[in-house]
């Protein structure tokens, strides 16, 4: 991301990648998907960045998990670029 600070920056494509949720060597839980988010989110913001992220992954019989890894991205989104806490939430995309 180095030439991306120095002024070269486009778009950064982001994968919303659900798959480490179920399939990681690593045992990545929500809220470790939801951190990677935040800091994609945040570095592109506190750099004016403009960023893309497309649903991703999610290799897993419980469905319920893949929609979680994906609401958290969603809301790690409207957290950073939105400027909304838990609590402003409501469940509606409104900006």
């Amino acid at each position: 991301m180095y030439h991306l600070v120095q002024g070269r920056q486009g778009l950064i494509p982001a994968a919303g990648q659900a798959a480490p949720i179920s399939s990681s060597p690593l045992h990545l839980t929500h809220a470790d998907l939801k951190a990677r988010d935040l800091r994609v989110f945040t570095f592109c913001r506190d750099h004016k960045i403009p960023v893309a992220w497309v649903l991703a992954g999610g290799y897993t019989k419980d469905i319920s998990k893949v929609v979680q890894v994906h609401i958290n991205t969603f809301d790690a989104c409207a957290e950073i670029h939105l400027n909304l806490t838990a609590t402003q939430k409501t469940g509606k995309f409104a900006p």
